[in-house]
């Protein structure tokens, strides 16, 4: 988990949703595969295969090779190597190869977006039904214990970005994590912190309630809602209870203590 990650972060939610509701009834947070996320640009993102030279590719598929067939021959290697060079030029193989990596990962890795901040406007209006649902702090170190995974700030960019290949072992992970990671510059406002869990993809996690930290509740809750959020907060002793409400003064949502 990188170091530089809040010591709390936020999932905004809709009461109203009978499985986002499960985060304090049941204790449960879910990892969706990337089928369902909004962007569809998140987690599609194309390696740049053409940004190497032949000479670069070949080194990248020796490399490859060697790690994962350490007995294959030198000659077996060298035609392997000019064979998937071949391959890799030709637009309608890398086609299918982004399109059978994508199924895979999203058949494999599990996500849960979090957010560093509790009072952004538009996140309160995109994943909390215009602020009449409800927010979750959650201890991050707490939390990170609970499901594992791998904690990561997302890397917003203002233009498509050249993803180069791995040449092997964690330059692969580095690859793969910068995919899976990367999103257009217009979603910065989401300030997200992305958990990726292998063996996860749309499963449910169980924390304990020390991870919870703080339950906010939208300055539209209904009044039914906020009670039953009340309620359902008793679960949670550790978490303090705040109240959003809408700023006299500026473009912003205050908390105040319930």
């Amino acid at each position: 988990m990188q170091k530089e990650i809040p010591a709390i972060l936020y999932k905004y939610r809709d009461w109203s949703d009978s499985n986002h509701r499960k985060l304090l009834t049941d204790r449960e947070l879910w990892f969706s595969s990337p089928k369902g996320f909004n962007d569809p640009f998140d987690t599609k993102l194309r390696v740049s295969y053409d940004s190497l030279s032949d000479q670069e590719m070949r080194l990248m598929l020796y490399k490859k090779l060697r790690l994962h067939a350490p007995a294959m021959s030198d000659e077996a290697v060298r035609q392997q190597v000019e064979k998937r060079l071949v391959e890799l030029r030709n637009p309608a193989f890398l086609k299918q190869l982004h399109d059978v990596n994508y199924e895979q990962a999203a058949a494999f890795f599990g996500f849960v977006s979090l957010a560093e901040e509790a009072t952004t406007i538009l996140l309160w209006s995109h994943y909390a039904r215009s602020h009449a649902g409800f927010v979750i702090g959650f201890n991050t170190q707490k939390l990170h214990k609970d499901v594992g995974g791998e904690f990561t700030r997302v890397a917003y960019q203002p233009a498509y970005p050249p993803i180069l290949p791995g040449l092997g072992g964690e330059d692969d992970m580095r690859e793969l994590m910068e995919v899976l990671n990367t999103k257009a510059a217009p979603w910065e406002y989401e300030k997200e912190v992305r958990i990726t869990k292998p063996q996860a993809s749309n499963k449910a996690m169980k924390f304990r309630p020390e991870s919870v930290a703080q339950i906010i509740i939208g300055c539209n809750t209904s009044a039914a809602h906020k009670q039953e959020i009340v309620e359902a907060a008793q679960g949670f002793p550790q978490a303090s209870l705040w109240q959003a409400v809408i700023s006299e003064s500026a473009f912003a949502v205050n908390l105040h203590p319930v």
